[in-house]
């Protein structure tokens, strides 16, 4: 019996290959990639921060009111921080003046001045 010829196995034709577009739209197709990436954590940053509500300079008011209502004694260290500084009066004074507001020595409170806080009523009730 005769050999039986072998088939021949045709071989697909290639995939014809793409044209590469120009490194020039890479490159910008990259810088446009860049900027939206940039964009978007500007954006990211804004929503995450927390608002801040607008302060008020004369908050500290408030607080000296509710002092000098209450009879409160503060410390020097509670004082600097209300009004920004420290409160020092001339030497041998028991008081510290800053606008309407007098500190007059109270005593100790640890190892700090104590102060009452009390208001200069000719400042206000001249207005």
């Amino acid at each position: 019996m005769p050999a039986s010829p072998t088939p021949t196995v045709l071989a697909p034709p290639p995939a014809p290959t793409p044209e590469l577009p120009d490194l020039a739209v890479y490159a910008q197709i990259t810088r446009h990639l860049e900027t939206i990436a940039e964009t978007l954590t500007k954006l990211s940053e804004t929503l995450v921060a927390p608002a801040h509500p607008p302060t008020n300079p004369l908050w500290y008011m408030e607080v000296l009111e509710r002092a000098y209502t209450g009879k409160w004694i503060l410390t020097s260290a509670e004082i600097h921080q209300l009004i920004g500084v420290q409160p020092t009066g001339a030497k041998g004074s028991e008081s510290f003046q800053r606008g309407c507001w007098v500190f007059v020595k109270a005593g100790k409170l640890g190892n700090q001045t104590a102060w009452q806080v009390k208001k200069d009523y000719e400042l206000t009730t001249e207005a």
